[in-house]
């Protein structure tokens, strides 16, 4: 379990572990033309504890 806390707020989840993953690049073209391409890697993923979105969804934290 791992939590985290501000003066304003205070949450807690848990760690679920990723079974597989895989990198892609993602083209990002900017307007002046320059073609950026962005690799991001999810190394965690924690689930929080008792919170929805407003679609009721499970809410989590990517690292």
């Amino acid at each position: 379990m791992l939590g985290w806390a501000t003066p304003n707020w205070e949450l807690t989840g848990y760690v679920i572990p990723a079974e597989k993953t895989t990198e892609r690049f993602c083209d990002v073209k900017l307007q002046d033309g320059l073609v950026l391409k962005i690799k991001s890697s999810a190394l965690e993923f924690v689930r929080m504890n008792e919170q929805w979105d407003d679609e009721g969804h499970p809410i989590y934290l990517i690292k």
